[in-house]
């Protein structure tokens, strides 16, 4: 038998968009679930981190993470264009580095643990993802 031939690349294109487009826009609302817990739900005075409040120390860069990541998701869904496939691949590396930064300071290690190692790869594999719908698309957009 033969094998069933490879998609065109416009189909290949807009799978990778589609793809896109859900990581980044689920990712941001899975985001903004603990922003608003940290923002809202912190209670009595735990220590501050960095010199300020706990929950805002937390809360406010998950917050933007999230937005950034909506902001991404849909612009891309709705103008298909490569600046906001990047601009989710930065996204998504900037959450691996918040996680670093906040982890050591926080606790003054960085655990190695199952989270730690699924939020380590989450760069690698979007941008691997990223580079791939870039090269689908064409030098113009």
């Amino acid at each position: 038998m033969k094998p069933p031939p490879l998609p065109g690349a416009h189909q290949t294109h807009a799978g990778l968009r589609k793809e896109l487009c859900i990581f980044f826009i689920g990712l941001g609302v899975l985001l903004a679930i603990p922003a608003y817990f940290a923002l809202s739900g912190i209670s009595g005075n735990p220590p501050p981190l960095w010199g300020l409040p706990r929950h805002l120390a937390i809360g406010v860069p998950v917050a933007i993470l999230s937005a950034l990541h909506l902001f991404s998701g849909t612009l891309l869904a709705v103008l298909d264009r490569r600046l906001f496939g990047v601009a989710g691949a930065i996204s998504s590396t900037l959450i691996t580095i918040f996680y670093a930064v906040f982890m050591y300071a926080a606790t003054g290690d960085i655990p190695t643990n199952l989270i730690s190692i699924v939020i380590a790869a989450i760069p690698f594999v979007v941008w691997s993802r990223v580079s791939k719908f870039l090269s689908t698309t064409s030098s113009l957009k």
